[in-house]
């Protein structure tokens, strides 16, 4: 009778199938419109380019805005489906476990209500978008690229400044919190957003297990496998920080060599 009262208290397993199941249906409407907005602006980008209007700039610059709106839609909905992933699983394995009475009579009066489960593993998602961190995305970065080609221009000129500014602006690590060394092959986790180099973080899941808690200090989230992607665009990132602080460095020793004559 305790067990059916407890199960009963989780959240319902296809409450959280809809979840996961609707985000999904979402994700591929902004992924739709994403498109849509990009294919406008290189449509206008090259009727600005034939007819030379410049009204035609603070429209760009909107369905950039537009563009960026969409990729923090989307990597937020990812966050958002692996912490309903993770609450499923979650779940799953307390009907499993109660079912079975396995479970010591202090575990069982520690099992959360429906409520508090869904405030621990989707809560992070609430804050509002920041799309200013996906400037340096890679879908964003592809859509200046081809902007540029429409332009005629050389991506590297296009791209490069702008991009050095955004990385300086920001307090950017460059180390992987395991290592501690320079990122290697970066991998992103989809729950939390850290960075790790590829053989650092994978080193950490063990045979028997595929799931983790994040290794960045202070932070609890439990990493799933699958639950971690390639991130090439912070190799991007690395390096231009990397240039950033050699040239830091040199005009830092310039100025040295000018005050000591």
């Amino acid at each position: 009778m305790a067990s059916h009262l407890l199960t009963e208290s989780l959240p319902q397993l296809q409450d959280i199938e809809r979840i996961i199941s609707n985000t999904g249906k979402i994700k591929k409407i902004t992924e739709t419109l994403q498109y849509n907005l990009k294919q406008t602006a290189l449509n206008l980008e090259n009727h600005l380019n034939e007819d030379g209007d410049g009204n035609i700039k603070p429209l760009m610059d909107e369905i950039e805005k537009g563009f960026l709106t969409t990729i923090a839609l989307n990597e937020n909905l990812s966050k958002y489906s692996a912490g309903a992933t993770n609450l499923k699983n979650y779940v799953q394995n307390e009907i499993r476990d109660l079912q079975s009475n396995s479970q010591s009579q202090e575990t069982r009066n520690t099992v959360g209500s429906g409520e508090n489960l869904a405030d621990k593993y989707l809560s992070d998602y609430k804050l509002p978008l920041n799309i200013e961190h996906y400037r340096n995305h890679k879908d964003f970065k592809q859509l200046k690229r081809e902007i540029c080609d429409v332009n005629g221009k050389k991506n590297e000129d296009a791209l490069g400044e702008d991009e050095d500014l955004i990385v300086a602006s920001q307090t950017f690590n460059i180390h992987c919190p395991i290592s501690t060394t320079i990122l290697q092959d970066p991998y992103k986790s989809l729950v939390c957003n850290h960075i790790f180099s590829k053989a650092a973080i994978f080193s950490m899941f063990s045979r028997n297990s595929n799931s983790i808690r994040c290794p960045v200090a202070g932070c609890s989230k439990t990493i799933m496998k699958n639950q971690i992607q390639a991130a090439p665009e912070i190799n991007d990132m690395v390096k231009r920080e990397l240039r950033r602080r050699d040239k830091e460095i040199k005009a830092k020793r310039s100025q040295e060599e000018i005050t000591e004559v």
